[in-house]
């Protein structure tokens, strides 16, 4: 997932297809095409030292008659480019023409549309590195295009949007080398606004050039937004980060707010009015939900974040959009997968199954001789339940490292209350001076505070023998320390402060220690408001140096993620189960999980709040990009349902990680039934890192209502293809053919029996989301048995030749022996039978009979009496 950069935008060139000379006189033309206004955005940011520019450009247009338009547009180098027409995506390409600027020659792209709209708008984005060039950073939009360009409009006005995430000196603007403005920022971004009007009857000729002295200032603390463009609506975290070496200092809690484009201040948080000091390395982040001070959504546009730093005294920005403009993809590395991802189409959503082997990373799983793991989740009546099983076995030699001998731990809650413990025992070392420990935990929900209490006892032995006196003294020291009611207060008080109301300190009481026996003992409380997960860092800088010498087997060092989430999980229920014994260096973990509400809500906010500062790249697998494209713009807009998916890991198969996923389901949130172009687009942009030994399975999909399949070009209409790194390119052109579905069946497959009607042999056609396991003829009617995962709907649609005089009136169908209401509609010689049930194991019965003909028993009886009185007359004859 390397990003090239991000997008710098030039200006729109129009070239149509056929050239003619153009009168500047009533009545327009025809044909011709006409473009009064552009709307541009400029930012200007920083990253790493280096500065980039993204600009988005919407270009409203004019057709009058002109049944194809080719359009050339002048970029940077090494620019990375996405074109829209009406929100839908354009493939472009190089020309190998050059549009000449002030500052050199760019290169020209271009597109063809054909039968265009009377009126239709081109949208573009596109980012680059900017030069430095005599000490300024430069910067060019090609907003002189006019000048190569013949079409019709009185007059064209560019509305153009500039501004800095960093802090700037000298802000000069010029058309071409014509000065325009110069302003002295004396180290604040830039907000600016240009309107460009061109003469009447005439295009823009000149380009727009910016020249950028930054500022020094800030350069050690980042202030920024996880993303530039956002959705409407979409939570936008805006994070602070000291990378400086001393602490800096807040005038407050919160001391950041939003400036619309214009400047004036919109929505400021409610803070607490304490000083708050930023240590070095750390993050703090906030969340804004897109509302105003009054409550109300804000609108599309331009936005800046800001924030008021008391010591260094300095006040930062960093600007952002919002809009209903899909940002750019980036490209995605799979290098080191192997195996087949299934992907599954629906209209309005995917489903991601993948079974393939990855290899480890760059030093191996080097503390593990292997690994098992396994999860399920079932989802019914707003309930999920996750069960999982872990077992590993560590490397001997890793496991002698580790000072534990063995563990056991168990702890189960239901309804509010819940209770366990942790035993374990230790192999002591003057590093690690501890025998044995056992802690117990009970938690009982308190309704009436909408809180968790939580009691604590504990008992730690710790190995005198392996221990110094001042150790000794020291223990001592810090039982004294927490058991003074006034340190206790303090504690109390800054464990408050620091979860922001969310923990409170209960109790602290019987800490006691025994300088012979080792003992330390004690107990606490703990009461949690709303059990509220929030601002998780994992492995910070300035982690304890005794952790990191038991992780010998990965660098740490580079690894730093957080995430910060405020969404409460009501849990109905959970046990877990930990073993570890270091004689055959087995660690087994083992679980049930219930939980109440939408799982997928929690799993989403956390995929959307997570940022990614740095974590290693390891050997064929790039797990630095992986995780920082989950934190990309692209992958926000993805909405994932977990509800019923599955997992299995198991390690070593042959020297890789054997990865069987599946049962996700992936939605493209702005617009749904776009989910599968942005799936293409993430595919394609795989191409160049996929293995020869990973394959892509696109099959089609159905819901009760629509069909899906695919079409292209050299197939024509096909219900699945599959795609390997020879074919991949392939991938754009591969399009969604939607149709009714006739079955009325989810995901269903079609199978076919014979099966003996009237002594004679049919072909019996099921279509089902079911397992068929048996098909058997009777006399009068057709068994099937079926089955299919609990707790799941299963639909059966049977298509049966109509035996000979029967109707659907005379057709009665069984579950289990029981009658059931079911549809039944005649097609010709043909019955269609469908029938619903709830999964499991299933013996569906279909019987027919036929209705008695009261007419043929009539002439029957007539022929009969008939008979006996011919018999009779004739036995009187003789007679």
């Amino acid at each position: 997932m390397y990003r090239v950069g991000v997008l710098v935008s030039v200006a729109l060139l129009i070239l149509v297809s056929s050239i003619y000379t153009l009168s500047y006189a009533n009545p327009i033309p025809v044909p011709t095409i006409i473009m009064p206004n552009e709307y541009i955005s400029i930012f200007f940011r920083e990253s790493g030292g280096r500065y980039y520019a993204d600009v988005y450009g919407v270009y409203p247009f004019e057709n009058a008659g002109y049944k194809s338009i080719t359009m050339y547009y002048p970029i940077p180098n090494n620019s990375l480019v996405t074109v829209w027409i009406d929100d839908k995506l354009i493939e472009w390409k190089y020309t190998g023409e050059t549009y000449h600027t002030v500052i050199g020659d760019y290169k020209m792209i271009s597109w063809t549309i054909e039968n265009p709209p009377e009126e239709f708008t081109i949208k573009v984005q596109y980012t680059h590195e900017l030069e430095i060039r005599d000490g300024s950073i430069l910067f060019l939009y090609a907003l002189g295009t006019g000048k190569y360009l013949e079409y019709y409009a009185k007059q064209t006005v560019a509305y153009i949007n500039i501004s800095s995430t960093f802090p700037v000196n000298t802000y000069r603007v010029y058309f071409d080398t014509g000065l325009n403005k110069s302003i002295d920022l004396s180290g604040k971004p830039i907000f600016d606004k240009i309107v460009v009007k061109s003469k009447m009857f005439r295009p823009l000729t000149k380009d727009l050039v910016i020249r950028i002295e930054p500022s020094e200032l800030g350069k050690d603390i980042i202030f920024k937004t996880d993303k530039k463009v956002y959705s409407p609506g979409e939570p936008i975290k805006i994070m602070l980060y000291n990378n400086m070496e001393s602490s800096i200092y807040l005038p407050n809690s919160a001391p950041w707010g939003i400036k619309d484009a214009a400047g004036f201040t919109i929505y400021s948080p409610i803070s607490l009015q304490v000083v708050t000091e930023v240590k070095p390395g750390e993050v703090k982040v906030w969340i804004w939900d897109q509302r105003d001070n009054m409550g109300n959504y804000v609108g599309p546009g331009i936005y800046y974040a800001y924030i008021e730093i008391l010591e260094p005294r300095k006040t930062l920005y960093a600007s952002f959009e919002i809009t209903t403009l899909s940002p750019p993809t980036y490209p995605v590395n799979i290098s080191g997968i192997e195996g087949e991802l299934d992907i599954k189409v629906y209209p309005d959503k995917v489903r991601l199954n993948y079974k393939g082997l990855i290899n480890p990373y760059q030093k191996g799983l080097k503390p593990l001789s292997s690994m098992f793991f396994e999860y399920n989740i079932t989802t019914e009546d707003n309930t999920s339940k996750i069960s999982f099983i872990m077992n590993v076995r560590l490397d001997s030699s890793e496991c002698k490292r580790l000072p534990i001998n063995k563990m056991h731990a168990y702890y189960s809650y239901l309804n509010g209350s819940g209770e366990g413990f942790i035993k374990a025992f230790f192999n002591a070392t003057e590093d690690f001076p501890l025998n044995n420990m056992t802690i117990m935990v009970a938690n009982l929900y308190n309704a009436t505070l909408n809180a968790t209490d939580i009691d604590i006892s504990f008992s730690i032995y710790f190995s005198i023998s392996h221990m110094t006196q001042d150790q000794v003294n020291e223990i001592e020291y810090i039982v004294t320390m927490i058991n003074n009611p006034i340190f206790q207060d303090k504690i109390k008080n800054e464990i408050y402060k620091e979860s922001r109301g969310a923990i409170e300190l209960r109790y602290i009481k019987d800490f006691t220690f025994g300088r012979e026996s080792g003992l330390l003992s004690g107990s606490t409380g703990l009461r949690i408001y709303n059990l509220a997960v929030g601002n998780l860092t994992i492995l910070p800088y300035g982690y304890s140096e005794e952790f990191k010498k038991y992780l010998t087997y990965v660098d740490v060092s580079e690894l730093y993620m957080f995430y910060n989430v405020t969404e409460y999980v009501k849990l109905k229920s959970l046990n877990i189960t930990l073993d570890y014994d270091s004689s055959l260096c087995t660690l087994n973990i083992s679980g049930d999980i219930k939980v109440e509400g939408d799982i997928n809500k929690y799993v989403n906010t956390v995929k959307n709040s997570m940022s990614i500062i740095n974590i290693p790249s390891y050997h064929n697998l790039n797990l630095h990009d992986i995780f920082s494209n989950i934190a990309e713009e692209t992958y926000r807009d993805l909405y994932i349902d977990i509800s019923n998916s599955y997992a299995l890991i198991k390690y070593p198969v042959d020297g890789r990680i054997l990865i069987n996923i599946g049962g996700i389901y992936v939605t493209y949130l702005p617009d749904p039934e776009k989910t599968y172009d942005v799936i293409k687009d993430i595919l394609y942009s795989s191409k160049d890192s996929m293995s020869s030994n990973f394959k892509v399975i696109l099959t089609g999909g159905s819901n009760p209502k629509l069909d899906v399949a695919l079409s292209h070009s050299s197939l024509g209409v096909v219900k699945g293809v599959t795609l390997t790194k020879s074919n991949i390119t392939m991938i754009p052109k591969l399009e969604l053919v939607i149709g009714p579905n006739k079955y009325g069946i989810a995901d269903y497959k079609i199978i076919s029996r014979n099966v003996s009607i009237d002594g004679r042999v049919f072909r019996l056609t099921l279509a089902t989301n079911s397992t068929i396991d048996e098909v058997k003829s009777l006399e009068d009617g057709v068994i099937i048995k079926v089955s299919g995962r609990p707790s799941s709907i299963g639909a059966l649609n049977i298509t049966i030749p109509k035996p000979e005089g029967v109707s659907k009136d005379n057709v009665k169908v069984y579950v289990d022996d029981e009658e059931v209401d079911v549809i039944i509609t005649e097609v010709g010689n043909q019955l269609n039978i469908y029938v619903e049930y709830m999964h499991s194991t299933h013996v569906i019965t279909i019987k027919w009979s036929r209705p008695i003909n009261y007419l043929t028993y009539v002439a029957l009886i007539l022929v009969a009496v008939a008979i006996v009185i011919g018999i009779i007359l004739y036995r009187r004859r003789i007679t």
